[in-house]
């Protein structure tokens, strides 16, 4: 689950409080017939949504099919190329907010008038079309993670998964979501109630790039667009220091650069199999951007930074000192100095694998049924310090969700829930959106019920005959959770912003019914997961839509491209990545070595190969863990009640969904102190004392660095690919190694 999936109702909706207080507002609309008086509009969209349309305004055009199939191609591809990396990184939306702007002005000015090819104006409509197509086909999608798992050589290498079935399993998981959505929709779109406060800042941003009536009073007269190129062209050239020429910029260890003894050492060092970064810094912004510090509030950096602090610098290496769980020494990828592994090995505190008794690492091939596999074997199992600090925080953060959205967002959700069903009931909407979308076609309930239902039998099919194999009523179960979860997390997510992730539900159930199987495991996992996933991310885009006054056919055809072409490429990448880039994803040195793909099949192979029973039972070296899960659920309680006694204090910052989140066995751990400190630079002392540069540019900032670093970072992947010669030769700061291996030489 990502950090900014729990984040609270910012400034923008509490503007709009201040400014319309309490009280809604009315509105009064004259049609044809008579005078017609609107529902009050919700204050927190009042500043920002539009409240007049023309649905004669250009929509769904073929600027909007060309761009649209562009960007989302394009997207997909990269995307899914960057979550091989060790550090996972991903172009965001906003790029394609920003880019697409001048790409469609572009055309408007230079294709003949009045044609097909430019029928008029590139309106706010198309741009909202040309990104919903972007990102519903641009986003890796959840099934990859099972086709990559089974399919790569150094994971279970299961050679019957093709390109084919892997497609079919990819769009058919896919494609049921579309389906929830429309069923979903006259619960979570129309209600004015289902604010969705998280896409109010995108709607903010569309509405300024073709507000012709706002006037640029900013004493800062250098263009958005100039800046953006600007510093796109100069982290272009950067990113070939840390990306290519000096790789060792990615993580440097301060405590191993000024300190000579071993254990400080150690506990300096971050990358993989080794210790947890302590004080590591990284001048790589593939990996700073992790956290996006540009983006993100200062309060959320602020619990992100003290997380990661707590449970990285201190749980983790009390675990490994202390050895609650009585885990072996777990087999190293290294030795001190000119030592061998055998001789004097480096501890291992950062693993995203198993291990046996004997402390050797358990091979994902064990995971599937052999002689020699996990489920053969009598055990225990064990993981690294990291890893066990990281499924402590996966069950406190899914219960402490649940506590601190209904205590913070409790009476809104209980209001805003009771409002919706009442509309629902009575098929009263009558918000101000809702009387303007009147004019635009809408597809039947009956029609999304055939497309939901076609798609499941399909998926059936896909389940029973493809190596993505699971038992029929595992099949139907997992889309049954999926949808079910539909509607009560769509409305906790509509109402106060934050998601919950029901991954590890689905892996819990499925774990308990299917134990001793890792392929049936994953696929449900990733089937019912993402069912819900898709399912409230389409109609988050339908929301958008509905703001804006776009015709939900418009929209329902957009997703549906781009959901086709999106599976598609994010496909075809992940086999030109396995068949091409098969030693770089394999080496856990390398910057592209999987982590995600490989923390996946080890959770198949806990939930999975080895079973819940046996892993978190009681007779399990872990079965403390699920004491997370009341814990979680306990804390939110006490930032919430000293809010009460202290309300002027700073509790309500308090986040302890943010504070649970975790972090990544197996990555580079030099994600805490530069992205804190960039932060806090950009987000307090810029917006502070430079405000006018801030409202500006900081956003264009951050979509400039990523876009310069997603090209960059591609340019060199395939450069490094065809063999060329321009690599430094090892040393200092190209290591062959990890990338702090000075942290590794012989040491007091």
């Amino acid at each position: 689950m990502d950090y900014h999936e729990v984040n609270e109702i910012h400034d923008l909706e509490l503007k709009s409080l201040k400014k319309h207080g309490s009280s809604y507002i009315q509105i009064d609309q004259d049609n044809d017939d008579d005078t017609i008086t609107v529902q009050d509009q919700n204050p927190w969209t009042a500043s920002v949504v539009p409240t007049t349309d023309d649905p004669n305004t250009l929509a769904l055009t073929f600027r909007v099919l060309f761009f649209g199939v562009l960007w989302c191609v394009c997207l997909g591809f990269i995307n899914t190329l960057f979550s091989f990396r060790k550090n996972p990184f991903r172009v965001p939306p906003t790029v394609v907010t920003l880019l697409s702007y001048p790409m469609g002005v572009f055309m408007e000015v230079v294709l003949p008038e009045n044609t097909i090819f430019n029928p008029g104006p590139f309106t706010i409509k198309e741009h909202v079309l040309i990104v919903l197509m972007a990102v519903a086909g641009g986003s890796n999608p959840y099934g990859v993670d099972n086709v990559v798992a089974q399919y790569a050589d150094h994971l279970l290498n299961d050679k019957n998964v093709t390109f084919l079935n892997s497609l079919a399993w990819v769009l058919s998981s896919q494609m049921i979501g579309l389906g929830v959505t429309g069923m979903c929709r006259r619960f979570l779109v129309k209600p004015s109630a289902m604010v969705w406060p998280k896409i109010l800042p995108e709607i903010a941003l569309y509405t300024s790039f073709h507000d012709t009536d706002d006037k640029d009073v900013s004493p800062y007269k250098l263009s958005r667009y100039s800046f953006f190129w600007i510093f796109f062209a100069v982290v272009f050239v950067y990113q070939w220091l840390p990306g290519y020429f000096f790789t060792s910029l990615g993580l440097i260890s301060v405590l191993c650069l000024v300190s000579s003894n071993r254990t400080v050492r150690f506990l300096g060092s971050g990358d993989s199999f080794e210790g947890p970064g302590v004080l590591s810094l990284s001048f790589d912004w593939t990996v700073i951007s992790h956290l996006e510090p540009l983006t993100t509030p200062f309060w959320a950096s602020l619990n992100l930074f003290f997380k990661s602090v707590f449970w990285l610098w201190i749980a983790v290496p009390i675990v490994y000192y202390w050895n609650p769980y009585n885990s072996p020494k777990l087999q190293s990828k290294y030795g001190y100095g000119n030592a061998t592994v055998q001789t004097d090995p480096v501890p291992v505190i950062n693993s995203n694998r198993l291990y046996d008794s004997q402390g050797l690492e358990i091979s994902p091939i064990n995971f599937v049924t052999g002689a020699h596999s996990v489920e053969n074997s009598n055990g225990p199992f064990f993981m690294s310090a990291s890893f066990v600090i990281i499924y402590l925080c996966h069950f406190m953060n899914i219960t402490a969700i649940i506590s601190h959205v209904f205590l913070w967002h409790g009476s809104d959700i209980y209001r805003q829930t009771k409002e919706a069903f009442s509309n629902v009931k009575s098929k009263d909407f009558h918000d101000i959106h809702n009387k303007l979308m009147d004019a635009y076609l809408d597809l039947a309930d009956w029609m999304y019920l055939i497309w939901f239902g076609v798609f499941a039998v399909i998926q059936v099919l896909v389940c029973t005959f493809t190596p993505f194999h699971m038992p029929i009523w595992a099949t139907i179960l997992s889309i049954a959770i999926g949808v079910i979860m539909t509607v009560p997390v769509g409305i906790i997510q509509a109402i106060s912003g934050a998601h919950m992730g029901i991954n590890v539900l689905t892996e819990l159930v499925v774990g308990f019914l299917l134990p001793g199987q890792i392929v049936p495991v994953m696929t449900f996992k990733s089937l019912g997961y993402n069912v819900m996933l898709q399912a409230l991310f389409l109609t988050k885009d339908l929301k958008i839509g509905h703001y804006l006054h776009i015709s939900p056919i418009s929209i329902v055809l957009t997703q549906l491209l781009g959901i086709i072409l999106g599976s598609i490429s994010s496909t075809a990448c992940a086999f030109f990545v396995m068949e091409t880039m098969q030693a770089l994803i394999a080496n856990p040195n390398s910057e592209w070595g999987a982590t995600a793909y490989t923390t996946f099949v080890t959770a198949g192979g806990i939930w999975g190969a080895i079973g819940p029973a046996r892993f978190f039972g009681p007779s399990s070296p872990y079965f403390s863990l699920l004491l997370g899960f009341p814990i979680g659920f306990l804390l939110p309680f006490i930032p919430w009640y000293l809010n009460k006694v202290f309300p002027k204090k700073f509790w309500k910052y308090v986040n302890i969904p943010l504070l649970t989140i975790g972090f990544h066995a197996g990555s580079n751990q030099a994600t805490v102190v530069v992205p804190f400190l960039i932060s806090y630079i950009f987000n307090v002392v810029v917006f502070k004392y430079r405000r006018q540069w801030w409202d500006k540019y900081n956003f264009i900032l951050a979509c400039a660095l990523d876009s310069g670093v997603a090209v960059a970072s591609l340019i060199i992947i395939f450069w490094d690919q065809v063999g060329s010669s321009g690599k430094l030769a090892p040393g200092i700061l190209t290591p062959q190694s990890s990338l702090d291996f000075y942290c590794l030489e012989k040491s007091s």
